[in-house]
């Protein structure tokens, strides 16, 4: 399936968005959408998913506590160090605390940092 790189609504068109790969020389990784073709490497497994939520330990401006992005939401980063793959998903009671990709966000964050 072709990368999607529309402008449009919704989660998924928030930009940046995101594709993660498995590759079997350099391991796992994740780029921004439309950094992705030019890549020179061969993935087994490559997904596109919504939003980069967390880039470089910063977590993306528009989740925040008082974000409407409030679906569950899962995500997955690569520790750069060790290339290990961290997935969180958030809990469906976050709708009701604040943005579930904030709290996503900071799942990655304090795993990344074990």
């Amino acid at each position: 399936m072709p990368l999607n790189l529309a402008d449009a609504e919704g989660n998924f068109f928030l930009k940046p968005n995101e594709v993660f790969y498995l590759e079997d020389v350099t391991g796992p990784g994740i780029v921004k959408a439309g950094a992705y073709s030019p890549l020179t490497i061969k993935p087994r497994l490559a997904n596109q998913s919504g939003p980069l939520i967390l880039q470089k330990g910063v977590i993306h401006p528009v989740f925040n506590a008082n974000s409407p992005n409030l679906r569950q939401s899962s995500a997955v980063a690569v520790v750069t160090k060790t290339k290990e793959i961290i997935f969180v998903m958030s809990d469906r009671e976050d709708r009701v605390k604040g943005s579930c990709h904030l709290s996503s966000a900071r799942a990655l964050v304090s795993a990344s940092q074990l």
